[in-house]
């Protein structure tokens, strides 16, 4: 006959000490990445609450007593002749006196008054111009392998070397 095991006593389970600290670890991570997530979103709306936009007249009168201040010694009082938004910034039309005559100079300044961007550049046009310069060069360049090829077979009878005097 076989012999019957006896049946052992289910002990008590004891908690596992790891899994109770990482759950609770896990827990406290959560909770810090949502603190800092709430402040820096928070933090953010502050900083866009304050931007103070400018009007385009407030904005005209601003450039144009910069440019007098800095800009005056060298091309004379510039009077404001008209400010318009365009493309998010203004566009601010000045008249200067350029060799006697008035010149209209138009020049940028963001809305909150802070950016002075005396130039613009329109990223098409310069795209369109470059285009057209790249396709003048391939022409050229397919021009100046044609006379080099018609060239090549013509004889040259003075082949002389040239003395260089000095």
């Amino acid at each position: 006959m076989e012999k019957m095991e006896k049946p052992v006593a289910a002990k008590p389970n004891k908690p596992n000490i790891w899994l109770i600290v990482s759950i609770i670890l896990a827990i406290g991570l959560v909770i810090v990445i949502g603190v800092v997530l709430t402040k820096s979103f928070s933090a953010n709306k502050a900083v866009g609450s304050k931007m103070v936009t400018l009007t385009s007249d407030q904005a005209g009168s601003k450039l144009l007593s910069f440019v007098n201040e800095v800009y005056g010694a060298q091309v004379g009082p510039a009077t404001l002749k008209g400010v318009s938004e365009t493309n998010g910034v203004y566009e601010v039309t000045l008249t200067i006196m350029s060799q006697g005559q008035p010149t209209d100079q138009k020049v940028y300044i963001t809305k909150d008054g802070t950016l002075f961007m005396p130039q613009a550049m329109n990223i098409a046009d310069i795209l369109t111009q470059y285009q057209t310069y790249k396709q003048q060069q391939e022409a050229q360049a397919q021009q100046g392998t044609q006379g080099t090829a018609e060239t090549q077979g013509t004889d040259t009878t003075d082949t002389a070397p040239v003395e260089i005097q000095q």
